[in-house]
């Protein structure tokens, strides 16, 4: 299995994310809910 290493997340999203913790984390519990439960298989969430 090929293994891709992760690349620190850009400055104007961490720059977003001190201004706005409250935006960013419901964002990201949306994008968990999805991947648990939304239509898509896991190959197609992997893109």
């Amino acid at each position: 299995m090929k293994q891709t290493t992760r690349r620190p997340p850009p400055k104007h999203y961490l720059k977003f994310k001190k201004e706005f913790p409250a935006v960013v984390e419901a964002y990201e519990r949306l994008g968990e809910a999805c991947h648990w439960h939304g239509p898509l298989d896991p190959k197609t969430r992997e893109l």
